[in-house]
């Protein structure tokens, strides 16, 4: 029989006429049993200790640095283009009358589109262009992602002034969109230099320069350049400036 057992089978009715427990009594015994189970603990390693410190320092820096950048609101991403919220840059007005015209959306899910949206601002010598990231896989496709540049103006409706699907998966050091250094002759909005890989030699990027002809942006010029991560020796070469960027502005209102 276990000692448990004995114990148990030795103990004697309790009458608290004839045998009053003292308080003190109680709460010492308690005492001492917690002493001995925290003592039948074993302490964790010295290097478990460590791991947690440091566990609890990257955390902090982790939380303060996304702190940082949710505070300034922009990203690198998306073909690094420095993009910040669409919502910031655009009236919510304009960027809905976008999603209508460039999709099917509507109800909430056009409200959701409005604050996920990404843009990228250049200014002109009057107004400034925005370009649009809408940022949802629901407007992607085989040809990539949608999207579209509207131009800003003091008391002008906003105008749409290029929609077009592109691929943001680019190689390192290139970036989706960027001002041009072309120049510019009577332009009020500055030409676009648009990056993508070539589809049938991925060893080749395809650069393409787009400018402002006052109602919309056209294909200038265009070159096939090596990719830097590519292996291939092949030359660059021209391409068509035949434009598949353009397309008919639109006023937004």
């Amino acid at each position: 029989m276990s000692q448990q057992s004995q114990i148990s089978l030795n103990l004697q009715p309790f009458d608290a006429a004839t045998q009053p427990v003292s308080a003190e009594l109680v709460l010492a015994s308690s005492k001492g049993k917690t002493n001995e189970t925290s003592s039948e603990l074993p302490l964790p390693p010295i290097w478990l200790k460590r791991f947690a410190w440091w566990f609890r320092i990257g955390l902090g820096l982790f939380l303060l640095i996304s702190s940082l950048l949710g505070l300034t609101g922009c990203s690198v991403g998306a073909g690094g283009v420095p993009w910040q919220q669409a919502a910031a840059l655009v009236p919510e007005p304009v960027l809905e009358q976008v999603i209508a015209q460039n999709s099917t959306l509507s109800g909430k899910a056009v409200g959701q589109l409005v604050q996920s949206m990404q843009g990228w601002k250049v200014n002109g010598s009057d107004g400034k262009l925005v370009v649009l990231n809408f940022n949802t896989p629901d407007l992607c496709g085989a040809l990539g992602c949608l999207y579209s540049g509207v131009w800003l103006r003091k008391n002008q409706p906003a105008t749409q002034v290029f929609s077009v699907y592109l691929d943001p998966n680019l190689p390192n050091g290139q970036a989706l969109f960027k001002a041009s250094d072309l120049p510019q002759q009577n332009q009020v909005l500055p030409c676009l230099e648009v990056v993508q890989l070539d589809k049938t030699q991925q060893q080749l990027v395809r650069q393409t320069h787009l400018c402002f002809n006052g109602q919309q942006y056209q294909t200038v010029d265009g070159v096939l350049l090596k990719n830097a991560n590519s292996t291939s020796t092949k030359s660059p070469s021209p391409i068509s400036s035949k434009s598949r960027y353009s397309r008919n502005s639109s006023t937004v209102r």
